[in-house]
């Protein structure tokens, strides 16, 4: 085993060759100056762009195609529906509230029909 003293020293050696070599290698690089070309980064930044762009029509293409793949899919599993955009027309939210309320009343009597006709059993 190693004694407290051997462990310390260990941790000196390991942070004077690790840390303070960094320290050094950074303070030499402060005085650098950083040399920036206008026409290559503005060669780079049109290369990335086109590529996102590329990328993006990429991904348009592949959403346009699972969309019509899911549509065929939904008629070969449920049939070929005519009044489907009839059946599931755009609503507002009133007349959604008003569908509602209209479905809530529609239960109620439900509700009080069936048990009319268990108590009169």
């Amino acid at each position: 085993m190693k004694t407290k003293e051997e462990i310390i020293n260990e941790s000196k050696e390991s942070y004077e060759k690790n840390f303070r070599s960094d320290n050094d290698f950074h303070h030499q690089e402060e005085g650098k100056d950083i040399v920036l070309d206008k026409e290559k980064l503005t060669q780079d930044i049109n290369k990335q762009k086109e590529n996102e762009e590329k990328r993006h029509e990429s991904l348009e293409v592949l959403k346009d195609k699972l969309t019509v793949e899911a549509e065929d899919k939904f008629e070969e599993t449920f049939g070929k529906e005519e009044n489907h955009s009839q059946s599931h027309e755009k609503m507002t939210t009133d007349q959604m509230y008003e569908h509602l309320q209209e479905e809530k009343q529609h239960q109620m009597e439900m509700a009080k029909e069936l048990k009319n006709e268990e108590l009169n059993k």
